[in-house]
């Protein structure tokens, strides 16, 4: 007779061999013919000594569907147990534990109401589980596509013949399993319903069993008939994007122990190979027992027969791949054992302003809250630019994913936001997160922004990006993208100038509280005058990135228009290209440049002569290198963007010019500049540094760094 039971129903133990957990939402067209499958499986195994029962789990569904259900179990109800549990939990996993918590079962096996099974399923489950031990997991040999189109044949071979770190971004196995009950006991499905975030329970439910030792194991000449409809529920989660959630298998002891394990357990020659499919579509369509197996499901349901087998796709769970999880099995490498205070994302280490800037706020943060142990996620190519330490302190690691997933291919991009999202669940919830702005950070924001658990959140904010179009300068948005999309997700968000923070406010409309400006941390300017060798003419420094951004083809123009106009004035070039944006050849075709490479130290610019810092850029905050200037005693010549002009003024540590002029006019406005900066005395200089050294004294040296940290983290401070 059919049960309608409560969930605290009590049970016994072990009372039948098998226990089928059937979950109902709304398939109101295919329970039916689900049911009868079930049933026929059941009465097969049944008649091989086994015993079944039926518990179907009703989760929130229509009352049509509830009726449908309730007639066909009363006409089986004389055949075998059955019980029928109603929910309201909206969600597949929490539903298939539901019906667990019912089971008195010795095995648990789960099933869907739009799928069927070949009728010998349940026996040979139970048959092979008996053969192969209590730590299996027992999957169909094939799941056969059928519904609205034949789509596929889907082989599986059991775990052994697998490298397991396929399961990092696929799944190998199906949602049909059977096993021992201990095993639901200690491993649960989670909740993935598409308000959770979250997507692929059962996958997420097999990794987690194998990450509690358990193996899959195959039930030969069986099969599971696979429902293709555009309205199912996993229609609904396939995106580049759905994850399912973190667990076990992806810690990385866990998962390392695990690539050991799928190692040592490889078949004996080494050997992991397909049959390939023509030879998997010949065994199919030629093996008398699962053509016998297709008719007998053609009799329950007409779209499921033997017609056009030989033009489906044939695949296997070895024809896969692990690319991915090779490279997080060197992630894991990296991590393993360390817990970190800080995670920073970020495109690159490089040596450049905004590095600097994080690192030094990350710095002052361990000056009032305790050692920081930092974990460092590059996710940009660095196109050749040289790499910086950052003085990381003791216990950080850095992980470059760009490097790590070299050989990805077409999806690298994808999987690196899901590496970045794993190692953001590996170091856990206590954490502060340090964002860098651009695209990589937009793209993981826009992905998983969501499922990101931290302490705090905090994005950086320098200065938008802009390009040249048709003789204009746009701004291409993505810094700004990231505050007014993913703005509500960011605890704080930090600029080194106070301009950016006024404008953010105009373009939305409000001011956010949560935005910050942190004047960059500058040593205390030398008061004494620094002797200077002489030099044969007088020289300028130019010294930044050899990129887009820093204008060296301004600085060419420039150095062409001082020698027409036979300005006597040495330039000395210092820095690298960074993304292969500048080829340094273009330096050596004019007498007064000289390329002198990189540099780690700009002090040495003013204590090797020279006279003044000229400095190009189409767009900025309040870079590093005019800082440096300051500090070191040289005057600047500089455009006036937003953030230089809060500590450089005409007159206050040199000249500014205004940067949306024509080209024709900013390059006669830079030498104009130029050769009024040479006309001043050494006298008038120094006098002219020294205002701008009095304001970076005022609010730039550690103290007021420190001390403006505090006020922002102070929470973390306190605790």
């Amino acid at each position: 007779m059919i049960e309608i039971v409560a969930l605290d129903r009590a049970m016994a133990e072990f009372e039948t061999d098998l226990s089928i957990i059937l979950n109902v939402s709304n398939e109101r067209s295919f329970v039916a013919a689900t049911l009868r499958s079930l049933a026929e499986a059941i009465s097969f195994a049944q008649f091989n000594g086994w015993t079944a029962e039926l518990i179907v789990v009703l989760d929130n569904s229509p009352e049509q569907v509830r009726q449908i259900v309730q007639n066909v179990c009363a006409e089986l109800a004389a055949e075998f147990p059955i019980q029928i549990i109603d929910v309201e939990l909206g969600s597949l996993g929490p539903a298939r534990n539901a019906g667990v918590a019912q089971a008195r079962g010795g095995h648990i096996t789960t099933a869907d109401a739009d799928d069927l099974v070949s009728f010998n399923l349940f026996s040979s489950m139970l048959e092979t589980s008996a053969k192969t031990g209590d730590t299996s997991i027992i999957v169909p040999e094939y799941y056969f596509g059928f519904g609205q189109y034949k789509d596929h044949i889907y082989k599986m071979y059991p775990s052994r013949d697998l490298d397991l770190r396929a399961f990092f971004d696929k799944h190998p196995y199906v949602s049909r399993i059977m096993a021992p009950r201990e095993l639901f006991a200690t491993v649960h499905f989670a909740d993935t319903s598409p308000g959770s975030g979250f997507a692929f329970g059962d996958w997420h439910f097999n990794a987690n069993a194998l990450a509690a030792g358990y193996r899959f194991e195959v039930a030969l000449q069986t099969l599971v008939f696979y429902r293709l409809r555009p309205d199912s529920l996993m229609s609904d989660l396939r995106s580049d994007s759905a994850v399912m959630p973190f667990g076990p298998f992806f810690d990385p002891d866990t998962f390392l122990s695990i690539c050991s394990r799928s190692d040592l357990e490889a078949t004996p020659d080494g050997a992991r190979h397909s049959d390939g499919r023509n030879v998997m579509r010949s065994q199919f369509r030629n093996d008398a027992v699962l053509s016998e197996l297709i008719h007998a499901a053609n009799a329950i349901d007409p779209q499921i027969n033997g017609f056009g087998l030989e033009n489906v796709r044939y695949f296997s769970n070895l024809t896969q791949g692990a690319p991915a999880g090779h490279v997080y099995e060197q992630i894991c490498r990296a991590v393993a054992g360390k817990q970190f205070t800080d995670v920073w994302l970020t495109p690159f280490l490089s040596r450049g302003g905004a590095e600097r800037f994080i690192a030094d706020i990350i710095g002052s943060l361990g000056e009032i809250a305790g050692p920081r142990r930092v974990l460092v996620i590059c996710n940009q190519d660095s196109g050749g630019a040289e790499l910086w330490d950052a003085g990381l302190p003791e216990g950080s690691a850095v992980v470059d994913l760009v490097r790590m997933s070299a050989a990805l291919g077409k999806s690298k991009r994808q999987l690196i936001d899901q590496f970045t999202l794993r190692l953001l669940q590996i170091a856990g919830g206590d954490v502060v997160l340090h964002l860098s702005g651009g695209h990589p950070t937009r793209s993981f924001l826009a992905s998983y922004g969501k499922l990101i658990d931290a302490k705090r959140i905090v994005y950086y904010r320098f200065c938008d990006t802009f390009r040249s179009r048709d003789g204009f300068w746009e701004s291409v948005g993505n810094d700004y993208a990231n505050v007014a999309h993913f703005g509500h997700l960011f605890t704080d968000i930090i600029s080194d100038h106070r301009a950016i923070i006024d404008e953010d406010a105009h373009r939305l409309g409000f001011k956010n509280a949560r935005h910050h400006c942190v004047y960059a941390k500058a040593e205390a300017p030398s008061r004494e005058t620094i002797p200077r060798a002489p030099l044969p003419l007088p020289t300028l420094i130019w010294a930044a990135r050899l990129d887009m951004q820093k204008a060296p083809d301004l600085l060419l123009e420039i150095a062409a228009e001082l020698e027409r106009q036979n300005v006597k004035v040495r330039i000395e070039v210092h820095g690298k290209p960074v993304l292969g944006d500048f080829d340094v050849e273009r330096l050596s075709g004019l007498g007064n440049l000289e390329y002198r490479g990189g540099f780690d130290d700009f002090s040495k610019f003013a204590e090797n002569g020279a006279d003044g810092y000229l400095y190009t850029s189409y767009f900025d905050g309040l870079p590093n290198t005019v800082i440096e200037a300051i500090e070191t005693g040289l005057p600047i010549i500089a455009p006036r963007h937003a953030g230089i002009a809060e500590l450089v003024d005409m007159g206050t540590g040199g000249f500014l010019v205004d940067p949306n002029l024509p080209r024709n006019e900013l390059v006669a406005a830079y030498v104009e500049n130029i050769k009024a900066l040479l006309a001043q005395s050494r006298e008038e200089r120094e006098s002219m540094t020294m205002k701008a050294a009095k304001l970076l004294s005022e609010r730039h040296l550690n103290k007021h760094h420190v001390e403006r940290v505090a006020q922002i983290f102070a929470d973390d401070v306190q605790s």
